[in-house]
C-alpha cells in the first residue's frame, strides 16, 4: 500500500511537468534618450479598421463587384478550406486532453424448446455497456500538441482574413482606377463635342465673310 501511495505521489508530480519551455516574453531594451509623454484616451466610437466594408462603401456597384470577388476568388476559396481544416484539427487534438467514453447497447431473444409440456415462452434481454479510458498526459504531449493545433488555426483564420482585406484592396483600387478613367474619357468627349461646336461656329462665322482665314 505504501508502495502504491509513493507512485500515486510520483506520477501526480510528473503530471505537472511538461516538455519544452513555456513562453517568455523577451525584454526588449529601449535607449536611454528615449521617452514619451502621451496621453491615451478611449474611443467610444468605432474605428474604419472596426466597420465592415459594406458600410465603409456606400456603392451598391461596388459592393456586388466585392461579393462576387469574395465568392468565386480562389485563393479567397483556399483560405477557407485552411481555417475549417485547422479548426477540425484542433478538435481532434483538443478530444485527447479528455476522457474517452464508450458505449454499446444489444439485445438477445431466447425462445424455449416446444419439447416441454408448457407453452413456449419469447424472451428479449437487453445489454448496455459503458466504458471510460483516459491517458494520463506525464509530459504534457498532448498539451503540447492541443497549443500548436491550437495556433495554427489562428493562423490560418488571420492568414484568411489578410487574404480577404487584400482581395477586397485590389478591387477597390481597379474599381476606383476605372471610375477615374470613365470619368476622364467622359470630359474628353465633352471637350470634344464643344470644340466641334466652336469649329462649326468659325466655319459659318468665315463664309459669312465676318473672319478671315487666320
Amino acid at each position: 500500500m505504501k508502495r502504491l501511495g509513493t507512485v500515486v505521489s510520483l506520477s501526480l508530480a510528473l503530471a505537472g511537468c511538461m516538455v519544452g519551455p513555456d513562453y517568455e516574453r523577451p525584454q526588449v531594451p529601449l535607449a536611454a534618450d528615449w521617452h514619451a509623454d502621451l496621453k491615451y484616451k478611449s474611443v467610444a466610437e468605432p474605428t474604419l479598421a472596426d466597420r465592415a466594408w459594406v458600410d465603409i462603401f456606400k456603392d451598391p456597384q461596388l459592393e456586388n463587384v466585392l461579393r462576387q470577388a469574395l465568392a468565386q476568388n480562389k485563393e479567397m476559396l483556399i483560405a477557407i478550406e485552411r481555417v475549417g481544416e485547422a479548426r477540425a484539427r484542433h478538435r481532434i487534438v483538443r478530444g485527447e486532453l479528455f476522457p474517452t467514453l464508450d458505449a454499446n447497447l444489444s439485445s438477445e431473444r431466447e425462445q424455449e424448446s416446444g419439447l416441454t409440456e408448457t407453452i413456449p415462452q419469447l424472451s428479449t434481454d437487453i445489454f448496455l455497456g459503458a466504458s471510460a479510458s483516459w491517458e494520463l498526459d506525464l509530459w504534457g504531449k498532448n498539451r503540447r500538441a492541443n497549443n500548436a493545433a491550437y495556433a495554427n488555426y489562428l493562423a490560418s483564420e488571420y492568414g484568411a482574413q489578410a487574404v480577404r482585406l487584400s482581395l477586397i484592396a485590389e478591387v477597390c483600387r481597379a474599381y476606383f482606377d476605372l471610375q477615374g478613367v470613365d470619368h476622364r474619357l467622359e470630359v474628353s468627349y465633352d471637350t470634344l463635342h464643344s470644340r466641334e461646336k466652336a469649329a462649326v461656329i468659325a466655319e459659318k462665322r468665315f463664309s459669312g465673310g465676318l473672319t478671315s482665314k487666320l
